[in-house]
């Protein structure tokens, strides 16, 4: 059966583990006996003490993926003690410990339903705080690969997208600025890993009344447009974050019209990464506006603009409830 990344990354994190152990049993039973079939047996039963492991991720996974929201990671993971063996002295990945909580109505984390394996913060007010690197962060989504997606709500910048007015994400000074002068007022990066970040193109004219849904958003590659993907520690919101955050469901089939598009990150109006497209507009970008309505402006004005960035897949949620007042606490 072939894993997603984060079951692939759970299950190299056991073979690893146990290939040590395996190493060590060898060692002791060279020396201590010659017997191959003594060898043998021993590695039999840490092969299928594996392949237990390997399966109980895969139904955790599954059990996620099917949006219930009775899903017990450390029931899942008795065949070695998932906590102990994911992080030395207890704790639960935090992508396996927020999972727990999903939900299918009212404010909280949901299923994706746009791709696969990813889960988003939906509502009003969902509990969804988390401390890093000396702040309060708000938490987007779960990525595929376990990463968590967070926004600087906090963050006072007020920018153009790019000084020379042009919508190239990847040379923007937008983007050099959230890279450089912003990164730099960080306590600590250490958790941080690289994002991709990938200016969604908007074609208005993808049907007659120029309305658009979120499945019409249309990645493209600097082979076609010249609004090349880029990887950098620190990126911002995308279109699609803000429609899919919103319990409108007429928000999500007529994005560029709705109106009433609010949600708890229509707290934080400001600059997208995604771009216009109809005929290829080099000046325009677009922005989530006072109506809770996506506007587009000229990239050389100026507006709000925060922060976003990825945490590495293997953090680790001590205590907290994600509440503003008793946000995730890290190790």
């Amino acid at each position: 059966m072939k894993l997603d990344n984060k079951g692939f990354a759970f299950s190299t994190m056991l073979y690893g583990t146990l290939a040590v152990i395996t190493l060590v049993l060898y060692a002791i039973l060279s020396i201590s006996k010659s017997s191959e079939d003594t060898t043998y047996y021993y590695g039999d039963t840490i092969l299928a003490k594996l392949n237990e492991c390997v399966s109980e991720e895969i139904a955790l996974e599954n059990c996620y993926s099917s949006g219930s929201g009775a899903c017990d990671a450390t029931s899942y993971h008795g065949c070695l003690g998932y906590s102990s063996i994911v992080t030395p002295g207890g704790g639960i990945i935090a992508s396996e410990k927020l999972k727990e909580k999903i939900v299918s109505s009212g404010d909280g984390l949901y299923v994706d339903p746009y791709v696969d394996k990813r889960y988003i913060y939906v509502g009003s007010n969902p509990n969804n705080y988390i401390q890093y690197s000396g702040k309060t962060w708000r938490i987007v989504s779960i990525e595929p690969d376990g990463s968590l997606k967070l926004i600087d709500y906090s963050a006072n910048i007020t920018n153009t997208w790019d000084s020379n007015s042009q919508d190239e994400w990847s040379s923007s000074t937008l983007k050099a600025y959230l890279n450089n002068e912003y990164v730099s007022t960080l306590s600590d990066t250490s958790k941080m890993v690289s994002g991709k970040w990938q200016a969604t193109l908007v074609y208005k004219s993808k049907s007659a009344t120029g309305n658009m849904t979120i499945e019409e958003l249309v990645l493209q590659d600097n082979d076609q447009d010249g609004t090349a993907s880029s990887y950098a520690q620190v990126g911002m919101l995308t279109i699609g974050d803000y429609m899919k955050a919103t319990t409108n469901q007429n928000c999500k089939n007529n994005m560029l019209t709705a109106t009433g598009c609010s949600s708890w990150l229509s707290n934080y109006k400001g600059w997208t990464i995604n771009i216009d497209a109809e005929q290829f507009n080099a000046s325009i970008a677009y922005y989530f506006d006072n109506s809770d309505k996506l506007s587009e402006d000229n990239t050389g004005t100026s507006h709000k603009a925060y922060p976003i960035i990825y945490l590495n897949r293997t953090v680790v949620i001590e205590k907290g409830t994600g509440s503003s007042g008793d946000p995730y606490i890290l190790k």
